[in-house]
């Protein structure tokens, strides 16, 4: 069976995506090796979020169980535009699948601040 989909024009082999921050593509590289990237399990990665200063996201408790379900409040904890370009984002162009980067900002004119920064960098293997 063909799954085969395209997401805003980014042509993907099937429709199955990992949630932002839900799953560290390079840390399960680190974990089990080169086999996490030899058979990655989703058609493109979802980065965790980025915003335009680190943020050290919410304090302890950030999790809630209720009757149906849990709440979450991490608070997006991330180390900023900056590191995330000069580091991070330098290890997912091994990545064999399109990188989808979800950013987080205040304002329209960081918003476009951030995908400009993020667009200027060079595509890797997955494009």
């Amino acid at each position: 069976m063909d799954l085969a989909t395209a997401l805003c024009g980014i042509p993907l082999a099937s429709p199955v995506l990992n949630g932002s921050g839900t799953f560290d593509a390079i840390a399960a590289r680190r974990a089990f090796g080169d086999a996490v990237i030899e058979e990655f399990p989703f058609a493109a990665y979802v980065s965790k979020t980025i915003t335009r200063h680190p943020r050290a996201g919410n304090p302890p408790h950030r999790l809630w169980e209720t009757p149906s379900g849990m709440i979450n409040s991490i608070g997006l904890p991330n180390p900023g535009l900056e590191d995330f370009l000069t580091g991070i984002l330098l290890e997912f162009v091994e990545l064999p699948v399109p990188l989808i980067v979800s950013v987080m900002a205040d304002s329209a004119e960081e918003f476009a601040e951030l995908i400009e920064a993020v667009s200027a960098v060079p595509r890797g293997r997955g494009n």
